[in-house]
């Protein structure tokens, strides 16, 4: 179809996409040039309004726009979830206090590792993160590649008063999956829900990137490079170059730069793929270690520092791996959470999801710093911020 800008309004909201075609004619003014004229195509989603769970993505800035996770209704307000992934059936299954804690950290997001088999238990941590007000990310790597099995999941829990999204391909490039699985599941869940975006995880720097992420309107990256060997496998026994080898973290140095290298990597191929408004990044800050490929657990300090810096390059979200992790003093991860969820609540969140905010990003000395402006000044006779 085509529409002109002043029939938009007549649109009627349903469930399947609109199909929409732009064109736009350019004259030059008392010009020899004969007219060119510019189209394109493209899908339009304008999906009818509802009571029920609903997700929505500020295309301005990557920001989620959320409801109260406990269903009671109210406004939608901006959000930047910060969270952790915590095995429903490992840990939630011997302790649901973790949940607790994890509200207590001040953290406002779960994402409970599969698999759900035990159906009682699974209604269990549902039912406690909506009480605690916990947003609820729905795992089904076990399941994407089966379509019959997602259209399952999706009619039983779409309706979940704090679901965050569906995950559905966990490292698919790390796992060779087939490239088109993702976007079928992509294209089924928006078929018969739409109301909720959906994510992958990424675990390469660089392999099989654009066919996958066609899946996909969230890319987390889980680059964990604190505590490895950048040149030799501990586990396979084999050195590790750029085409071989695997040493925990695909093409890294061991630093913690390599969060800001594979950040600011996975925006610069959305934008070229043309998905710099459509498709944003999360990150997946490392919170364990002390095994296999990797030879200490981050400090807190560092943990923190690998937030930071991805918010610096662009992510828009922060699901930490795994959960129980380290605590005890200050300088754990634990110990560090309390200070860390507060400060980017209150202070990051604000120029994150403010589609006026400029930002830039500089390295001075090896130090990665992020400079936000939202363009607010303080009057001379008073206390109270304006905008300019």
């Amino acid at each position: 179809m085509s529409q002109s800008a002043s029939a938009m309004s007549s649109l009627v909201a349903q469930k399947t996409q609109y199909n929409v075609t732009c064109s736009a004619t350019y004259q030059v003014e008392n010009g020899t040039l004969s007219s060119q004229t510019f189209s394109t195509n493209t899908t339009l989603l304008y999906l009818p309004d509802t009571n029920a769970s609903v997700v929505k993505t500020d295309l301005r800035t990557g920001a989620l726009w959320v409801r109260p996770a406990d269903g009671s209704g109210g406004d939608f307000q901006p959000f930047i979830p910060q969270g952790f992934y915590v095995s429903l059936d490992q840990e939630l299954a011997k302790n649901l206090s973790f949940i607790d804690q994890l509200k207590a950290d001040g953290f406002n997001t779960i994402h409970a590792i599969p698999p759900y088999d035990n159906a009682t238990l699974f209604e269990q941590v549902v039912n406690r993160t909506v009480d605690l007000g916990l947003y609820f990310v729905y795992d089904l790597r076990s399941e994407y590649q089966n379509l019959t099995a997602v259209a399952q999941v999706v009619n039983a829990y779409s309706s979940l008063p704090n679901l965050l999204l569906w995950e559905t391909a966990h490292e698919p490039d790390g796992n060779s999956d087939p490239l088109t699985a993702a976007r079928d599941a992509y294209n089924l869940i928006y078929e018969m829900d739409g109301y909720h975006p959906i994510s992958i995880v990424l675990n390469c720097q660089d392999y099989n990137f654009a066919p996958y992420v066609e899946g996909a309107d969230i890319v987390l990256e889980d680059a964990y490079p604190v505590g490895i060997n950048a040149t030799y496998s501990p586990v396979w026994h084999t050195p590790c170059t750029p085409d071989f080898g695997h040493c925990g973290c695909d093409n890294c140095q061991g630093f913690v730069y390599d969060i800001k290298a594979r950040i600011q990597t996975f925006k610069d191929k959305l934008n070229i793929l043309g998905y710099d408004r459509t498709k944003t990044v999360w990150t997946t800050p490392q919170a364990f270690g002390s095994g296999a490929y990797w030879n200490t657990t981050p400090t807190g300090q560092e943990w923190a520092a690998m937030g930071l810096t991805s918010f610096n390059h662009g992510a828009t979200g922060s699901m930490s791996f795994q959960y129980p992790t380290t605590t005890g003093n200050v300088s754990t991860i634990e110990g560090t959470a309390v200070s860390f969820t507060a400060i980017v609540s209150q202070t990051v969140q604000p120029f994150l999801v403010d589609p006026n905010a400029t930002y830039e990003v500089f390295n001075v000395g090896g130090v990665d710093a992020g400079l936000w402006s939202n363009w607010y000044r303080l009057p001379a006779s008073g206390h109270q911020l304006q905008p300019i």
